[in-house]
């Protein structure tokens, strides 16, 4: 993991991502909430698949790093989000 880290490796990215996104998912429904704006509401709904999004693919990408066992004898490198 921590060559993952030093050099370019897409799950950090993903999931460095994922924390800012959420951030502005919260304080675009909040405001929404407070100025009673259905766009702001509706726009942080949309957010909030987008982030299920990314955590499906960053679980795609944990399950790809899995080592071979008996049930799957190729490892899990073949999933993929």
């Amino acid at each position: 993991m921590l060559r993952c880290t030093l050099l370019w490796c897409p799950i950090s990215d993903l999931s460095s991502g994922v924390p800012v996104q959420l951030l502005f998912m919260f304080v675009e429904l909040v405001v929404g909430i407070w100025t009673n704006s259905l766009g702001l509401i509706s726009d942080a709904g949309h957010m909030f698949f987008d982030n299920a999004s990314l955590f499906i693919g960053l679980y795609a990408s944990y399950m790809s790093k899995w080592r071979k066992d008996d049930v799957f004898t190729y490892g899990c490198v073949a999933r993929s989000a």
